[in-house]
């Protein structure tokens, strides 16, 4: 019979009266300051004020948390928040949906650039889909020490039980999804280090169609959850990631076409 991993950790990482800190705030802390240090060394790898750092990761990261509770409040748990509409604001406790959080890190980057001429907004674009990663990894990590977005059944060695929800071994798809992340914020971060003028929109190409498409096909090992778009066979998630999968073809083809390279110049 197979040992499979019971998970039974507490969502509260230092508990502190009746509340604490959650494993979910300190996952998204972590993967802020990892980002402030992947960014540190592209700012120094291509002449940008370090100042600037902090500065871009507020905007960018104010528009990516509010734009990721709209999506998580909209399209998966809107009946929930019509009725407790003073939870909204509690993302602590997770309810961050990433198709969201990209039109908002998008947005920040846009207000960004206009307070901060030096800097083009392709060109940030690009670059923040390399700073991103690492955090959008930790987060999937908080994930799961919620016990929640959790797979389907299964019987591979490495299943978990997660111990809040059921007895059954399930994919640990939040492993999964952290596992991707890295695996291409590595993969961009070579290219980065190693192949000189790379095509602008490159990184932010691959980031949505790669992201995306893996995230799509991830959704086939995950326990499908209810959401505002019901389509037989597929889930919210799924749905949503197409139009970025699209956006990113769009990407590839602007960046063919040299548009991106006019629109740093």
């Amino acid at each position: 019979m197979p040992l499979y991993i019971v998970w039974d950790i507490d969502p509260v990482a230092i508990p502190i009266g009746d509340g604490g800190f959650n494993w979910y705030g300190l996952m998204w802390s972590a993967g802020f300051v990892a980002g402030y240090y992947v960014a540190l060394y592209i700012f120094k790898q291509e002449g940008f004020n370090k100042d600037k750092i902090t500065n871009m990761l507020f905007y960018t990261g104010i528009g990516g948390i509010v734009g990721a509770r709209l999506a998580d409040i909209v399209f998966y748990n809107l009946d929930y928040f019509i009725e407790n509409p003073s939870e909204m604001g509690m993302i602590w406790k997770g309810g961050l949906a990433s198709h969201g959080g990209v039109p908002g890190v998008i947005i920040g980057a846009w207000l960004f650039t206009k307070f901060n001429k030096e800097f083009k907004l392709v060109w940030l674009l690009d670059r923040l889909a390399i700073i991103s990663l690492i955090g959008l990894g930790l987060v999937r990590i908080g994930n799961l020490c919620n016990s929640e977005l959790y797979g389907i059944p299964t019987h591979v060695p490495w299943a978990f039980i997660f111990y809040s929800v059921d007895d059954l071994p399930r994919h640990p798809v939040q492993i999964y999804e952290a596992l991707m992340c890295w695996g291409v914020f590595a993969y961009l971060l070579y290219t980065y280090k190693r192949v000189k003028n790379n095509m602008p929109g490159l990184y932010l190409t691959i980031f949505f169609i790669f992201i995306f498409s893996i995230r799509l096909l991830l959704e086939f090992f995950k326990e499908r959850e209810p959401g505002l778009i019901n389509i037989e066979g597929l889930s919210n998630t799924q749905l949503l990631s197409v139009p970025m999968i699209i956006l990113g073809i769009i990407s590839l083809i602007l960046m063919q076409k040299g548009y991106y390279k006019k629109w740093l110049s």
